[in-house]
């Protein structure tokens, strides 16, 4: 990420330099005076913040952002204006770098490339031209340019999955809607949207790193004249919750205290709403949270032991009351506890919905959804959140798996039941068939083929959060100390006892969390494992035997 933000600190600049490039032509250029050769060494050296001989360094001390300087004094309007054709940008910002400073040194992340055609599809009026960009980094930078340029917030970069809809940051700067810079990636990027919304350097104070710090100073000053925040839809100091309070119906497993109350952060970055209709539901929070940073204390929130899956249709009136499972959806999964989401039933009572981007969405609701055998869970829970984007029917179906995925040649997985897959290699009574390599990892219908489901009697082998595991050190020796064991986990069904200190389990030796992780494949694997610990201060060796882990891989999957 630090990459990519030097690259479009250096490309910004670089676009102002080259911004009128109006006398610029693609006929032989005279040789540069030596006096003119210094100049553009020392401001190049200014912008990127570094030294050069004899003094004339930028005071950076080689340190990204430490001497970056202000932009020359050219607006952004002018650059734009000024632009005449991509090979004039291009062969004009060659003429201006230092000898010492070549283009190979710039083309990491095509920068020349990546702004003539920024500059390009902002004076042409024309996103699609940032599609010609040559770096994949680079051409979100260039969407977020051009979408916040033109107030265009249509035009910024969809998500992977449409349901996950565009990023907070350009759509606050596209709007002029400082109440979106909360949905930004993360808390710098988030301060950096407000200064410049506000015009105002100094909340740049608030950004965590000096080089990001300096960084955010020049973007203010660069858009300084062209954009301006609007009028805020979310009131100050608006912090967007999700409150959960689950309790286990009679007759199922005893929930742990830890899962009784849930506050998913999710809600940060706001819903992802479709622009008309009810076909498609509003997106509140999904399993999947690909491309945004959750913020807030995962330790007392919950969000890395639970995972949420909360939509509904847009209600046709700001108190409506809609029913779970026709009109909203609802599912949770607990890390090492097990999923519930089937069959849910019960009631979401809107109090207020806005479909707008900024819009405030609140709610309370109490569903009960099923999971593995007769376990029913009962949630009760408040929303109060925003609508951070709009995004057509159509797009919110990007990225979705449809369910009338083509044939694999080798099957429904890579070597599943289909050329090669009931018959030869997965076969069903074959060697490869329904044991270790058939319909199980490898050659069958398992992981490299299809998603692994597993089957709704097994629960997931969790290690590190059936247990506290701490790590410690005894004796010079490194450890992990086990304390907290949930009743008929893992770790109590293999026989670790509260207080042990765990140091080798079958070949793995655990000097970090990552080793811990790795015992699962130990355990799935062995057919007989020792683990070696200190219990009560005194050395101990367990011997797993055959029986003990078949039973694990029967009861848990892995």
């Amino acid at each position: 990420m630090n990459k990519l933000v030097l690259g479009w600190t250096v490309a910004a600049a670089l676009l102002l330099v080259a911004g009128c490039d109006k006398k610029a032509d693609v006929k032989p250029e005279p040789k540069l005076t030596a006096e003119e050769k210094a100049k553009g060494q020392k401001m190049w050296a200014e912008l990127l913040g570094v030294k050069t001989k004899a003094g004339s360094g930028g005071g950076g001390g080689g340190k990204i952002g430490g001497g970056l300087l202000s932009p020359p004094a050219t607006s952004l309007r002018a650059a734009f204006e000024g632009f005449k054709s991509y090979d004039t940008c291009i062969t004009s910002l060659e003429r201006q770098l230092p000898a010492d400073l070549g283009i190979d040194l710039l083309s990491y992340h095509n920068i020349p490339d990546a702004l003539c055609r920024t500059r390009e599809a902002i004076s042409r009026k024309s996103v699609n031209i940032c599609n010609q960009v040559q770096s994949y980094a680079m051409k979100k930078g260039c969407q977020i340019m051009y979408a916040t340029y033109h107030r265009s917030p249509d035009d910024c970069k969809l998500g992977h999955r449409g349901r996950q809809g565009r990023g907070g940051y350009c759509l606050a700067l596209a709007t002029r809607n400082p109440s979106l810079c909360a949905a930004a990636r993360n808390k710098d990027e988030a301060t950096r949207c407000k200064a410049i919304l506000e015009q105002n350097p100094s909340v740049c104070e608030r950004v965590t790193k000096r080089g990001k710090r300096a960084s955010c100073k020049i973007e203010v000053k660069r858009w300084q004249g062209e954009i301006k925040a609007g009028q805020a839809t979310l009131p100050a100091g608006f912090v967007p919750k999700l409150e959960l309070d689950l309790k286990m119906e009679p007759g199922g497993r005893a929930l742990p205290y830890r899962y009784q109350r849930v506050e998913p952060n999710c809600v940060y970055v706001g819903a992802v709403a479709p622009t008309v209709g009810d076909t498609e539901h509003v997106n509140v929070c999904d399993y999947y949270t690909y491309g945004f940073y959750r913020r807030g204390s995962y330790s007392s929130g919950v969000y890395r032991y639970a995972k949420i899956d909360f939509s509904f249709k847009p209600p046709s009136s700001p108190t409506e009351v809609q029913k779970f499972g026709t009109d909203a959806k609802f599912a949770i999964k607990i890390s090492g506890f097990g999923e519930y989401g089937s069959a849910p039933t019960g009631e979401l009572k809107f109090s207020a919905f806005e479909r707008k981007r900024g819009g405030r969405i609140a709610a309370t609701f109490k569903v009960t959804v099923a999971g593995a055998g007769n376990d029913r869970l009962t949630v009760t829970g408040k929303l109060d959140a925003f609508v951070r984007d709009l995004v057509t029917p159509a797009q919110m179906q990007k990225g979705l798996r449809s369910g009338k995925r083509r044939p694999s040649r080798y099957g429904s997985g890579k070597y599943g039941s289909g050329k090669y897959g009931a018959g030869r290699i997965g076969g069903l009574g074959s060697k490869l068939g329904t044991g270790r390599l058939g319909t199980g990892r490898r050659l069958g219908t398992g992981r490299p083929g299809s998603r692994y489901t597993p089957p709704p009697s097994k629960r997931f082998a969790a290690l590190l959060t059936a247990a506290s595991i701490t790590k410690v050190t005894m004796g010079g020796k490194t450890g992990f100390q086990v304390a907290s064991i949930l009743p008929g986990s893992v770790w109590d069904r293999l026989g670790v006892r509260n207080g042990d200190v765990l140091h080798v389990v079958g070949r793995t030796k655990l000097n970090t969390k990552s080793d811990v992780v790795r015992v699962r494949t130990e355990l799935r694997d062995a057919k007989a494992l020792t683990i070696r610990l200190q219990r009560n201060k005194r050395n101990k060796t367990l011997r797993i035997n055959k029986t003990t882990l078949d039973g694990l891989r029967r009861d848990f999957y892995f």
